[in-house]
């Protein structure tokens, strides 16, 4: 059976034998939304939700001490015995758990997670990001960074929704969106959105073996702090159609939190992950998101994404980088 099959499979099954989980995911449709254009992105729209199921990871104290006191909740031995999962194995060698996210933010949201209790590091895995993107097409397969969107930092793993959820699998490739080739080579693309609503580099391949030489390359110019193990960035990982090259969306961040992040006015509880950044802002707090207007919403992703001088810097280096 093919992949996408085995998680469907096992997401039918899920809403039958965990009641629990089945109720958060019907009632994903009654939440409430808002969409709208993002002048002067033509019709680039974002979207906002407003779903309180998420507080836990929006509210989570990610600091050091925090994540060491609390048993991992991504280890097997500490999965509710409802929780069930496939197997998959890339051709790295790589193994992982895909198991249904118990605290959704669309339908049919996957956790992906790494058998071994392993930090939240990309390296050594880009190529599995790469070919689950070919073999779920109708998913984008995402990555928060251990410093801008894990709510389990400790432990490895990736994310899967559909990519029809997602403005920006929605709009990157359309005309007015002012994709730009930046670096080309016989077998890779790296492109540049210009009217995106916060930094990006787009690389496209259909080696699956190089795409981690490629990302590499771009993302040892971003800035990183002295504690940090790698620079802080979300992905995006997607086929515009079936059975074409896999595009790996790379979103550089300056920060986790924006400086207006908390409860009172002016303020806003978005704690942006992979996919607010990616166009889907999740509020848990009604008020905040009535309150809020879409260039605020805007300003929010913008102020977290990397700063415009570093990331014209590590693009420039990029290009001059031999691949």
């Amino acid at each position: 059976m093919a992949l996408r099959e085995e998680i469907e499979v096992l997401y039918r099954r899920q809403m039958v034998e965990w009641p629990e989980v089945s109720e958060r995911y019907s009632a994903l449709p009654g939440m409430k939304r808002r969409t709208a254009t993002i002048s002067p992105y033509g019709r680039a729209r974002i979207k906002l939700v407003c779903n309180p199921m998420r507080s836990k990871s929006t509210l989570a104290d990610l600091s050091r001490e925090a994540i060491k006191m609390r048993p991992c909740f991504l280890c097997a031995k500490n999965l509710p015995p409802e929780q069930g999962h496939v197997m998959w194995t890339g051709s790295s060698g790589n193994s992982y758990r895909i198991q249904v996210n118990p605290y959704p933010i669309t339908q049919r949201h996957f956790t992906i997670v790494a058998q071994e209790h392993v930090p939240q590091l990309i390296r050594g895995r880009w190529g599995d990001l790469h070919e689950l993107a070919r073999l779920l097409p109708d998913y984008a397969i995402l990555y928060n960074g251990s410093h801008c969107g894990a709510s389990a930092p400790d432990h490895f793993h990736f994310q899967a929704v559909p990519k029809d959820e997602l403005p920006l699998t929605q709009f990157y490739l359309d005309e007015y969106m002012n994709v730009q080739v930046i670096v080309g080579t016989s077998d890779m693309l790296a492109l540049y959105s210009s009217n995106f609503w916060c930094r990006n580099l787009s690389i496209t391949t259909d080696n699956a073996t190089k795409i981690e030489l490629y990302c590499s390359a771009f993302i040892r110019h971003l800035p990183r702090l002295s504690d940090e193990q790698e620079p802080k960035f979300n992905i995006v990982a997607w086929t515009d159609e079936p059975d074409t090259d896999p595009i790996v969306t790379i979103l550089p961040r300056r920060k986790h939190r924006a400086n207006n992040y908390g409860p009172g006015k002016g303020h806003y509880l978005v704690s942006p992950g992979v996919i607010d950044m990616a166009g889907l802002i999740t509020f848990v707090d009604e008020a905040q998101f009535r309150r809020i207007s879409y260039g605020g919403a805007w300003r929010l992703l913008l102020e977290v994404s990397v700063d415009n001088a570093s990331f014209d810097n590590a693009i420039d280096k990029f290009r001059k980088t031999k691949l």
